[in-house]
C-alpha cells in the first residue's frame, strides 16, 4: 500500500490584530485553533508509520518471489514482516494519542466560538462540527489500519507453515486486499475533511477580522 496518511494543516506564519477589533475572543481562539495544528504537526511518528508501511510491502514482495523449496528463507522474512507489522500497531497507537490530544485542544474552542456574534458563530459552529466529524472518521481509520496489520500478521503465520492449503492463502489475501482499500478510502476522506476544514477555518478568520499570512 503506497498511501500515505496526509493530516497536517497548513500552519500560519504571522498575524496582524486590528487594533479597533483585536478583542481577547478572537485572540483566545485563534491561539487555541493554531496550538491544535502544533500538536498534530508532530511528524515523527507519521514518518515512523509510512517507513513500516514501505518495509512491509518490500518484505512482502520478497516472500512472494520464492518458490516453496525456499521455506527458510520465507519463515525468516515472514517472522520479519510479523514484527514490522507488530511495531506498525504501535506506531498507530502512539499518533492516536497525538491526535487525542489535538483534539482535546481543539474541543476547547467551542465555548470560544459561541460567544462571537451570530454571523460569525454560524461559520465558525460549522467548521467546528466539520472537524469533529474529521477526528471521527480518523479514528475510524486507525481502527481499519490495525485490522490489515491483524489480517497481514495471520497471512505471515499462515505462510509459514510447511502445509497450508492454498485455497486458505488466497482467501486471507483477500482480506488483506479489502482491509487495504477500506484503509485508502478513509483516508482520502480524512483529507478531505482536512482540506474543508482549512478553507473554513480561513473564511472564520476573515470574519472574524484576523489580519493573517498563510504559508501554503
Amino acid at each position: 500500500m503506497k498511501n500515505k496518511l496526509i493530516l497536517t494543516l497548513w500552519s500560519l506564519i504571522t498575524i496582524v490584530l486590528l487594533s479597533a477589533c483585536g478583542s481577547s475572543i478572537e485572540e483566545r481562539i485563534y491561539t487555541n485553533l493554531e496550538e491544535t495544528v502544533n500538536i498534530e504537526e508532530s511528524k515523527e511518528v507519521t514518518k515512523k508509520i509510512h517507513k513500516l508501511e514501505t518495509k512491509n510491502t518490500e518484505l512482502f514482495n520478497n516472500i512472494a518471489s520464492l518458490n516453496d523449496e525456499k521455506l527458510d528463507e520465507i519463515d525468516k522474512l515472514s517472522k520479519e514482516a510479523i514484527e514490522i507489522n507488530n511495531k506498525l500497531k504501535e506506531s498507530l497507537d502512539d499518533e492516536q494519542v497525538i491526535f487525542n490530544d489535538a483534539k482535546k485542544e481543539f474541543e476547547k474552542s467551542e465555548s470560544l466560538i459561541n460567544k462571537v456574534e451570530d454571523t460569525e458563530k454560524k461559520l465558525g459552529l460549522e467548521m467546528y462540527g466539520l472537524m469533529s466529524d474529521r477526528y471521527d472518521k480518523y479514528d475510524e481509520f486507525v481502527d481499519e489500519y490495525n485490522k490489515l496489520a491483524d489480517e497481514r500478521i495471520n497471512f505471515f503465520e499462515m505462510i509459514k507453515e510447511k502445509e497450508v492449503e492454498e485455497e486458505k492463502v488466497l482467501k486471507q489475501v483477500k482480506k488483506i486486499k479489502k482491509h487495504n482499500e477500506q484503509v485508502i478510502n478513509i483516508n482520502k476522506e480524512v483529507n478531505e475533511k482536512t482540506k474543508k476544514y482549512n478553507e473554513l477555518k480561513k473564511e472564520f478568520y476573515d470574519v472574524l477580522n484576523l489580519k493573517v499570512k498563510y504559508e501554503e
